[in-house]
């Protein structure tokens, strides 16, 4: 009985363990189902959310391609409504697809492993935030200034500046969050490594939205704007400093000076609430009152023009425009005119580029209308000789007021899309440094000497540097015959001692032989002459040049050689030789400068080069210690006046060098680099360099 109930008991547990067998089986069974129709769900809802993410990326690259129908190869300013409504829609749109992908970023990071794609997935997030902040900024600039466009393109009216201004400094809060969500995109771009994307992703990146970081960097920030719109109601007498005086310089060119040209006529503008009250131009021979007594010139004008006196027509002398400014202010308010807040220099290629924009204008007494491309044949034909019997002061630059005056009203005048095509020129005005700016309100420098609009001359720290001055002293017009152009060569062989070999060559291009001897081809020819008559002007740029060239380098810099040649005494004002010699000019007063001068004479028909050897401050070169490389920087500073000299720039590297990166173009052959660059703006050249 004994043996039957443990029987009993064990079939009874063999049975008991089969039912859990049995059990668990189906538990597992069921689980396996319950995971399978999770996993089906999972599937489907991660499936459903790609398809979602994958219509919205669709989407968006629709609109895109819609908004860059509007804004290639430039902008439409007449679609601008349109561009700021598809970019706010955009901007939305990719706002929607961040909340979709932002619970995938953390796994699309750990995904950099995956053949082919694991670069570009894991990089997702930087590249969604770079995408975003760009559309954000651009959203936040559009709904900034999109009112101010309308008004300025408003054709009913000539522009209300005050207005504009007004509206401006309503969108001072979504200029900044453009700044601030620009400054994220670019921050973002740093984290993204383009290597290992895949080619379609790469080049987007590298040959679209690289370069639109180059051209906001090279355009007008946000940051800049802001200050410009605060700043400007003062400097046009729209506050309760009143009404704003501006001294303003016309130089010509043709007869280069250090800031841009020989300083031909002057005036002063009066502005009050944004609006012109009064201008007067005037010969600057006029400006000056002999009868007072006057200071004594810088010693070039002695000993290579004969000068005497420290005149107002020769305040340019200066290179650093400040300095500059400061003289002329001063000798202009020195025979008793109202003194000013500010200098405004201009040169010819000013008005050349306002009449190209503009169209043309009419001016009194010429029976011809006056365009960009017949401008400066009239500038230099229309100065008028003193007519018979006239007593008392004369301008025979009369001319130079008759086309001031149609041509500011044409400016302020304006209407519609002028000013929309008229600001950009302006800007580019600045910054090619045809237009110098002084203002005597604090705020306004700090944000000119920001911009590089104040044509000081200003040294970065451990930076070489180079600024080439020309300055016409041969009392004609020979700049405009004349074409110059520099070949600067860095030797960075030895880092602790880095050397410089630069050469400047003028050619003359005048159609005339003629012997260098001063006022050979005097203002009023003989052959011109008719008896009984007054002779006609003669415009004398077909001669020789004579030119004291400045060379302007870092502090401590050290000359090695130079070729300066001997004027003999018949090409001298002063009947003196002039022996080879090359000045040392020391700082000029400018900080952290070393500067070197010469006197050169270039003959008609011939060309000169000039060459200087020097040292260099080590400092120029810095090291990265940590990626064992070194750093070299170069700024180069146009001189006002000119157009785009031709400037190749070549560095001699260490034994084993190569350069890793730079900002401009360089070619390599046989070990030295080489790049062909052209002095429109001031160049800011940065190389890092390293082993092979």
């Amino acid at each position: 009985m004994a043996g039957k109930t443990v029987n009993r008991e064990n079939n009874d547990s063999a049975m008991d363990k089969q039912r859990i067998v049995a059990r668990n089986k189906a538990i597992v069974k069921a689980g396996v189902r319950i995971g399978l129709l999770i996993l089906l769900l999972i599937i489907v809802l991660v499936g459903q959310k790609i398809w979602n993410i994958y219509q919205q990326v669709r989407i968006i690259e629709e609109e895109t391609n819609a908004i860059e129908t509007y804004i290639a190869p430039a902008p439409n300013i007449d679609k601008l409504p349109e561009i700021a409504t598809k970019i706010h829609k955009l901007r939305i749109d990719l706002d929607s697809l961040e909340m979709e992908m932002e619970p995938y970023f953390g796994l699309t990071a750990q995904l950099g492993g995956l053949p082919k794609y694991g670069g570009t997935i894991s990089q997702t997030k930087q590249i969604f935030s770079l995408t975003q902040n760009l559309v954000t900024a651009a959203d936040e600039a559009l709904t900034a200034i999109t009112p101010a466009i309308e008004t300025a393109s408003a054709n009913d009216k000539p522009l209300d500046v005050m207005e504009l201004l007004n509206q401006l400094q309503s969108a001072s809060p979504q200029l900044s969050n453009a700044q601030i969500s620009l400054a994220q995109a670019e921050e973002a771009r740093k984290q993204i490594n383009v290597e290992i994307l895949v080619p379609q992703v790469k080049k987007i990146i590298t040959a679209r939205i690289d370069p639109l970081f180059r051209t906001i960097a090279a355009s007008f920030p946000a940051e800049d704007a802001l200050s410009m719109v605060r700043i400007a109601p003062k400097l046009l007498g729209g506050t309760s400093t009143g009404p704003q005086t501006y001294l303003i310089l016309l130089q010509n060119e043709d007869e280069l000076r250090p800031t841009g040209g020989y300083l031909t006529a002057a005036g002063l503008a009066v502005v009050s609430n944004g609006k012109l009250i009064s201008l007067k131009i005037e010969s600057s021979e006029l400006v000056d009152d002999l009868n007072k007594p006057y200071p004594i010139p810088p010693w070039q004008f002695k000993e290579f023009m004969n000068i005497d006196m420290f005149l107002f027509r020769d305040s340019n002398w200066f290179t650093n425009f400040p300095t500059t400014a400061s003289w002329a202010k001063y000798f202009y308010a020195y025979p008793g005119a109202s003194p000013a807040n500010g200098v405004i220099a201009l040169d010819m290629h000013v008005i050349v580029r306002l009449l190209e924009t503009l169209g043309p204008i009419q001016v009194d007494n010429v029976s011809y209308p006056i365009t960009s491309e017949n401008v400066l044949e009239y500038m230099r034909s229309a100065e008028k000789s003193r007519p018979q019997g006239t007593i008392g002061t004369w301008d025979r630059k009369q001319f130079i007021s008759d086309l001031a005056k149609p041509l500011l009203e044409k400016t302020l005048g304006a209407r519609g899309q002028a000013w929309t095509k008229l600001l950009p020129v302006l800007i580019e005005l600045l910054d090619e440094r045809h237009i110098l700016l002084q203002f005597d309100d604090a705020e306004a420098t700090a944000l000119l000497e920001h911009r590089n609009w104040d044509g000081s001359v200003h040294i970065p720290p451990n930076s070489d540097y180079l600024m080439i001055v020309d300055a016409n002293m041969g009392y004609n017009k020979s700049n405009a015959v004349m074409e110059t152009s520099f070949d600067y060569r860095v030797n960075l062989t030895t880092l602790a001692r880095p050397k410089s070999f630069l050469l400047v060559q003028q050619i003359n291009h005048s159609t005339m032989i003629v012997p260098c001897e001063p006022f050979f081809t005097v203002r009023y020819p003989t052959q011109r002459t008719v008896p009984g008559n007054t002779p006609e002007p003669y415009y004398n740029m077909d001669e020789c040049h004579w030119g004291y060239l400045r060379v302007y380098t870092p502090e401590e810099t050290k000359l090695i050689y130079a070729n300066p040649r001997e004027i003999p005494a018949e090409s001298t004002m002063l009947g003196n030789t002039i022996p080879a010699r090359t000045d040392n000019l020391g700082n000029e007063d400018i900080a952290d400068a070393q500067v070197f001068g010469m006197m050169i004479l270039t003959p008609t028909h011939q060309s000169t080069t000039t060459e200087l050897e020097y040292s260099l401050p080590a400092d120029i070169i810095t090291k990265d210690n940590a990626a064992n490389s070194w750093s070299y920087q170069l700024k180069v500073q146009k001189q006002p006046g000119t157009i785009a000299e031709s400037f190749t720039l070549t560095l001699q590297l260490p034994t084993n060098a190569k350069i890793m990166n730079a900002n401009v173009p360089f070619v390599e052959n046989n070990g030295t680099w080489t790049a062909q660059l052209d002095l429109r703006r001031d160049l800011m050249v940065e190389v890092h360099f390293g082993a092979k």
